[in-house]
């Protein structure tokens, strides 16, 4: 049975993701192998400022004791949705490989901005 994850935005789907659990990963260190990177966004809340974000920027987080356990793969789906405001649907997905799915936990020792 496919697992499924929906990511919205302003209350309207945005994106919907699936993966079909096939075969547990021999080895889940490896799939730490990529950085983790978020956008650290806070509004300004001040009237007439809300188009200037107090913070805004990309960053690459610095993860200390990282364990990765229960991981599982298997074939994966993506859809990106149309939704009033917003342009992901524009992106079109051209193919996926396999999903995964797994328990991470880490520690966040520092951030490296990328952009400003």
């Amino acid at each position: 049975m496919p697992r499924t994850s929906i990511a919205s935005s302003a209350g309207q789907r945005i994106a919907e993701a699936s993966i079909t659990l096939q075969q547990p990963v021999p080895d889940p260190t490896a799939l730490m192998g990529r950085p983790l990177v978020n956008l650290r966004h806070f509004p300004n809340l001040t009237a007439g400022q809300h188009d200037k974000p107090a913070v805004h920027e990309l960053v690459m987080a610095v993860l200390d004791d990282a364990a990765v356990s229960d991981a599982w793969a298997g074939t994966a789906d993506l859809s990106f949705l149309p939704a009033h405001g917003e342009e992901l649907a524009d992106l079109p997905v051209r193919r996926t490989g396999k999903g995964f799915h797994f328990d991470l936990a880490y520690t966040v020792t520092d951030l490296t901005t990328l952009t400003d």
